[in-house]
């Protein structure tokens, strides 16, 4: 799946093994445009990595500057406004970037 984050078109990647290999649920690579997420955690915790490694592409391409706990504030405050007034079906998003990236 490819999204658009402030002009850049990133491509959406699902791995399995990121957690065990890398320790994180999600990367950004703003040189590579890809957001990378481990799927081999529950829905929810895919849903809200992504929110994450979008505010993390945000604040890489406008030079920001946040501190990775802000990042995790915003994306776990955001999340839960999105899941509580259904703002968003993540589960159409995350199928669709899983088909896709096979």
């Amino acid at each position: 799946m490819k999204l658009k984050i402030l002009g850049h078109e990133y491509e959406i990647k699902f791995d399995p093994k990121l957690d065990k290999e890398h320790g994180a649920f999600g990367t950004h690579c703003g040189g590579t445009l890809t957001i990378l997420i481990d799927n081999s955690f529950p829905q929810s915790h895919q849903e809200e990595s992504l929110i994450h490694e979008f505010i993390e592409a945000i604040n890489f391409n406008l030079g920001l500057k946040l501190e990775h706990q802000q990042i995790i504030a915003l994306s776990s405050g955001l999340f839960q406004i999105f899941k509580d007034n259904n703002l968003i079906n993540f589960k159409e998003v995350i199928k669709d970037a899983t088909q896709n990236s096979r």
